[in-house]
């Protein structure tokens, strides 16, 4: 630090930042260089730039909070990264908030802080072992850094990562000959590469606007993907409360990936338990009935199975032993309903025209209940009829209730 503002310096080269750091308030900064191009970010935001000397040799990291000039940080320190490359604008502010993934390519170090406060040693959180040790030496002394705890037990500045091994099955295109579910949309080039759900209403938290890559789309078999859908983390104490949501694909075999295709699915964890929710544009969601305690080790949340226990009563649909979220719900609301004033039907009947029954729409849409890529009213796989099915068959007046609290 240099009079209050962040001061980066390699022999010749200088960089002071405009701000002044408020004492007390945690700050993201991040340093990149890109060949000659030095810059500072505050929070994921560029705040100076220089033009810096030629550098071809080795960075070596020998001290933290202490440099060879007398005197050290009065500050703390947390998640401190170091890369092979220059990380983007966009990359920084999209994490400057979370914690990384050690297996992040390109990760040359990692120090997350997050030993007991009892441990000497200091450990890399990456695959390269950079590890060190708190103060001088590996013995316990006066004037080592002190490990402190932010938000509750073992919780620092930033959320950690936690992985979800999720899946879930639609009804719509579910084929119980196969077990798999249809890919209709997406053999049709239907799938969009963005998440609808933004624009579709939905409520979100955190980060939204994910999009998958074109390769993403062309699988096939049991891992081709079906649909987006959106996987939310809600509060252990108040599950309305919905803590962060991420757009996720659906494949056939019912595996909830991340947009670039990786699995488990990786979330920021700020509380050792979540309840875990999924929903889609035109299916009922389903939650867990009890928070999910979130550690090491994946958590393993199978709504296709008798065993996970659901908020709710029925709140999926039993084929056999296989549940699937309920079909039909074309408009964003809790009920299914097949008659009376915001039913699910007439959305059906209005999108493919509105007089002739008998018409098909081809596209991707909400009143697509059976995600053939085909907006039908009448006839075979038509959309209509799974609503009248899931409200119970015989009484046109019946509601079901979506299972979210």
């Amino acid at each position: 630090l240099k009079n209050g503002r962040i001061h980066f310096y390699k022999v010749a080269d200088r960089l002071t930042g405009s701000q002044v750091i408020a004492p007390g308030t945690w700050h993201h900064y991040a340093i990149t260089r890109a060949g000659n191009a030095l810059k500072l970010f505050v929070d994921g935001v560029q705040d100076v730039a220089a033009t810096a000397t030629p550098f071809t040799g080795t960075m070596w990291v020998y001290f933290l909070g202490e440099g060879l000039i007398p005197g050290k940080l009065g500050g703390a320190l947390d998640e401190l990264r170091v890369w092979n490359h220059a990380r983007s604008a966009a990359l920084l502010q999209q994490f400057k908030g979370l914690r990384i993934n050690p297996a992040s390519t390109g990760l040359s170090a990692y120090w997350a802080f997050d030993e007991d406060p009892a441990q000497q040693a200091v450990s890399d959180a990456s695959a390269n072992g950079r590890n060190g040790v708190r103060g001088a030496s590996s013995s316990a002394g006066a004037d080592d850094p002190q490990l402190f705890a932010t938000t509750g037990p073992q919780q620092f500045a930033c959320p950690r990562w936690g992985m979800l091994e999720l899946t879930a099955l639609l009804q719509g295109p579910y084929q119980q000959a196969t077990g798999l579910m249809k890919d209709d949309m997406r053999a049709a080039g239907l799938v969009p590469l963005a998440e609808p759900y933004t624009d579709l209403g939905f409520d979100r938290a955190g980060i939204s606007g994910e999009f998958t890559v074109p390769g993403m789309l062309s699988i096939t078999g049991p891992n081709a993907i079906v649909d987006w859908v959106l996987v939310e983390l809600r509060a252990a104490s108040d599950p309305t409360n919905i803590l962060y949501t991420t757009a996720a694909l659906l494949q056939r075999d019912g595996d909830v990936v991340a947009a670039d295709g990786s699995w488990p699915l990786q979330v920021p964890v700020e509380q050792p338990t979540y309840h875990v929710a999924v929903r889609h544009r035109n299916h009922f969601g389903a939650m867990t009935a009890l928070p999910m305690a979130f550690g090491t080790a994946p958590v393993v949340v199978d709504l296709t199975s008798t065993g996970q226990a659901c908020f709710g009563t029925n709140a999926r649909y039993n084929a056999s032993g296989v549940l699937l979220l309920w079909a039909g719900n074309t408009i964003l609301d809790p009920d299914l309903k097949y008659v009376g004033s915001m039913n699910d039907r007439d959305p059906i009947l209005i999108a493919i025209g509105g007089t002739v029954p008998t018409a098909v729409v081809a596209g991707y849409s909400q009143n697509d209940t059976n995600l053939d890529g085909l907006i039908k009213y009448t006839g075979a796989s038509n959309d209509r009829d799974p609503i009248l099915q899931n409200i119970g068959g015989s009484i046109p007046t019946a509601v079901r209730q979506e299972q979210l609290p």
